[in-house]
């Protein structure tokens, strides 16, 4: 199994939020999609799946704009800085880009690029094979002159969490394969932060601490990291449902992350306590991978890293067998009052003078 199994609470982790929102549509012509995607006015989420069509797929869309049909618009997303993030639109987008550049995807391992050829039209076709630079200059002028159309959506309101795009690209995907949230929210949050905490997922202490050897591709392991981060310096802040909370962190921390080296050496320094002194599989307790009994537990030993108890191991395994954090980790585990009274009881259970066990 490659995801992680998030309780059923979580997978139905609804946002329900209001937005004001704007939207027009502009006209660009071809030339000028090129120019701004080069001065980066334009930018592509940059995420694994990347640019996926064939040339064959690529060479129609150019086809369209030489004698005249109509295209799809794309959607942008205008952010603070006036930069324009590509929702839905990147493989049309990326294949004008590529035909006025004369070579098709981007270089291989060896440096190499294909030559842009208008490949799948029919022989008798008379661009059939062309590149950019066998155009006449009457087509070329026609091509550079093609207009497609923009959908320019910015966020107004709530200004102070604009976390929209997310929403927006959730629904508007349209590859082959939906993205999963931390996919996303890599495309629209990218910063060193979520960068950092990739880099995190790396260490070979947390790989054991969740049983994966291998990166999950959904990012989900990620996500876990990003969760843990959130709970552990922004818990007051808490609210559900979870997703939006992780989207609102992750845009938070997009502007200035002042805590992510105290967070990295406290987190490696924490996957490492729990691989060498907890169970194996510490996690996995009654069945797969609990993530709220994980978040509660992780969180509150990396905030206390410093000054852990010699007996911790043990209160650990007693904290397993007592029946209220069952219930808390078992039972709409993320509702805010619910999440904030676990957390609250396993640092008191795990760091106090004992009362509970």
């Amino acid at each position: 199994m490659e995801d992680f199994n998030f309780s059923e609470n979580e997978a139905e982790d609804v946002v329900n939020i209001e937005y004001d929102i704007t939207s027009y549509p502009s006209d660009y012509t071809l030339m000028g999609l090129v120019e701004m995607f080069k001065n980066g006015d334009i930018m592509i989420p940059d995420y694994q799946r990347g640019y996926v069509w064939k040339i064959q797929q690529a060479s129609l869309l150019i086809e369209s704009f030489l004698i005249g049909l109509p295209v799809p618009p794309i959607f942008l997303y205008i952010d603070d800085e006036n930069k324009n993030l590509v929702i839905d639109g990147q493989q049309r987008l990326l294949s004008i880009v590529y035909f006025f550049e004369g070579y098709f995807g981007k270089e291989s391992q060896t440096g190499k690029r294909q030559v842009f050829k208008l490949s799948g039209l029919n022989p008798q076709n008379k661009f059939y094979n062309c590149t950019y630079n066998d155009l006449d200059d009457k087509d070329k002028r026609k091509l550079a002159s093609s207009v497609l159309r923009a959908i320019n959506i910015r966020q107004l309101s709530p200004a102070e969490e604009s976390t929209c795009v997310y929403h927006i690209f959730e629904r508007l995907n349209t590859g082959g394969t939906p993205l999963k949230s931390q996919e996303i929210r890599n495309c629209v949050f990218r910063s060193d932060f979520l960068n950092k905490l990739k880099e995190l997922n790396r260490n070979p202490s947390w790989r054991i601490v969740i049983n994966k050897k291998e990166l999950v591709k959904n990012q989900s392991d990620v996500e876990l990291i990003l969760r843990v981060y959130g709970l552990a310096y922004y818990l007051s802040k808490y609210e559900k449902p979870m997703k939006e909370f992780l989207n609102k962190v992750a845009k938070k921390e997009m502007k200035g992350y002042s805590n992510i080296d105290h967070f990295a050496s406290a987190f490696e320094r924490t996957a490492d306590y729990i691989n060498s002194e907890l169970r194996v599989k510490p996690f996995n307790v009654r069945g797969p991978f609990n993530v709220s009994l994980f978040d509660s537990i992780f969180c509150n030993i990396l905030l206390h890293i410093d000054n852990l108890p010699s007996n911790l191991s043990q209160r650990y395994e007693d904290l397993l067998l007592d029946q209220k954090f069952t219930d808390l980790t078992t039972l709409a585990t993320t509702d805010e009052k619910i999440l904030k009274e676990r957390f609250s009881y396993v640092e008191s259970f795990l760091f106090g003078d004992g009362i509970h066990r």
